[in-house]
């Protein structure tokens, strides 16, 4: 039951990341069908994430006073890590709002993935392994947030939902890369992923994602015989937010290289 609290304030995060990054990535993509405001919901979930991740880290050990907390974000690797993911999610979300060209929020993206990324696992595998993260989080949001905007936005035309396929491609094979290369770093070989809890979390999540891959080649079939897209994206959109659910747990089940 421990767990549950750091798994909530995970998929807090992550859901975030996929409200501001990917909801970046549909507004620029499908310009008009998404508001700003669930990118600042976005921002708020990062926000609730980050900074209860920490407190709740140092309520375990009965240090949660504002001075321990101060010192655990700024003296602390892992408290830096949220801080620097807050500082860029709030610059991209402005620099969003005021319309900066796409390649100047290449920056504020870079520092709210690398935030991320140094976080959990992925902090103790170095920088090889934190940048597999920031990949693995990229992939992620840029589907998610535009499976979430066809899914729940403005009705688009067969025209503009095309645009979602190869970038989604294009997420599956960065997922793909990624998750095999976690996979590898975190389960030492085979034999041990297969028998740690970690594999058995990790095998429910590539269910989750390939389960949404079915639902996409749905929505292709539903497209060529013009049926209504919708119940194929909201489908696709459920297994991805399991899929990212599941995540959270993942991120708090001890891999197998840490048992030894």
């Amino acid at each position: 039951m421990t767990a549950l609290p750091t798994i909530a304030l995970a998929l807090a995060q992550n859901l975030g990341l996929a409200l501001l990054l990917g909801g970046v990535f549909a507004r620029r993509t499908w310009p008009g069908a998404w508001p700003l405001w669930p990118l600042a919901l976005g921002l708020a979930l990062l926000t609730l994430g980050g900074l209860g991740s920490a407190a709740w880290t140092l309520a375990q050990f009965g240090a949660l006073t504002p001075a321990d907390l101060g010192s655990y974000l700024l003296d602390e690797p892992a408290g830096r890590a949220p801080l620097l993911a807050l500082a860029g999610a709030l610059a991209l979300l402005a620099a969003e709002a005021a319309g900066w060209r796409l390649p100047l929020l290449v920056l504020p993206a870079g520092l709210l993935l690398y935030g991320l990324g140094s976080q959990g696992h992925a902090a103790l595998g170095g920088v090889p392994t934190a940048a597999m993260q920031m990949l693995h989080l990229t992939a992620m949001s840029v589907w998610l947030g535009g499976v979430l905007t066809l899914a729940l936005g403005p009705a688009q035309p067969r025209a503009a939902l095309s645009r979602m396929t190869t970038p989604a491609l294009l997420s599956l094979l960065a997922l793909a890369l990624s998750g095999s290369y976690a996979a590898l770093v975190s389960g030492g070989s085979l034999a041990a992923l297969q028998a740690s809890p970690y594999g058995a979390v990790l095998v429910v999540k590539l269910a989750l994602v390939l389960a949404a891959v079915v639902a996409a080649g749905w929505l292709r079939l539903r497209l060529y015989h013009a049926l209504p897209p919708r119940p194929a994206l909201r489908l696709e959109l459920a297994l991805l937010l399991l899929a990212l659910l599941v995540s959270g747990w993942l991120g708090e089940t001890p891999p197998p290289v840490q048992l030894h």
